[in-house]
């Protein structure tokens, strides 16, 4: 049985759900919010995870009503007080980022990638209450790119390492690559 391509890119996507979201976080009162890294399906930050976290980021910026704090606090604020993605869904945690941070939700997402498809799912979730305030997902066509990146781990030993001639893992594990440009 073959695939079918679905149509859309990222950035034609992209909009759709940042205005969906920003939406659902005004109507309830969580207008201050912060973008964490996005994970794989198995809860793993990777390359690709973190490049649509900022790119969400900035085009959350451009969505009235919405507050975003850069994502560079949230990450050290997080490893300061010991704090883990995972971690976020106790009410506890949640709401001592709320505190530390001064945001009403964060933003979390989940990739999956299905034959030619990538599917990226996002909720806001309240740091008051670690519930769950705003939803939404999108699908774009993947390319070798994104499918390279969506399996670069970002954590323990495997992470990947920028470099200036490509992406590089740990020593213990090499990856071959070559510069492509930018993805747009």
């Amino acid at each position: 049985i073959g695939s079918t391509a679905y149509s859309g890119t990222f950035e034609s996507e992209s909009p759709v759900l940042v205005q969906a979201l920003a939406k659902q976080l005004v109507n309830k009162k969580k207008p201050k919010v912060a973008v964490l890294d996005f994970n794989d399906i198995n809860g793993r930050p990777t390359e690709l995870g973190r490049f649509l976290s900022e790119q969400l980021a900035v085009d959350m910026v451009m969505a009235e009503g919405i507050t975003l704090v850069d994502r560079a606090n949230i990450s050290a604020i997080m490893a300061e007080h010991q704090l883990t993605t995972e971690g976020l869904v106790k009410p506890e945690n949640a709401k001592k980022l709320g505190e530390f941070a001064g945001v009403d939700a964060i933003l979390i997402g989940t990739l999956a990638s299905v034959d030619e498809v990538v599917t990226l799912t996002v909720k806001g979730v309240s740091t008051e209450t670690a519930e769950v305030v705003a939803a939404g997902r999108m699908k774009f066509d993947t390319t070798k790119d994104l499918q390279r990146m969506m399996g670069l781990s970002l954590k323990g030993g495997g992470a990947a390492v920028s470099t200036g001639s490509g992406i590089r893992a740990s020593d213990s594990e090499a990856i071959a690559t070559r510069e492509v440009g930018p993805l747009t």
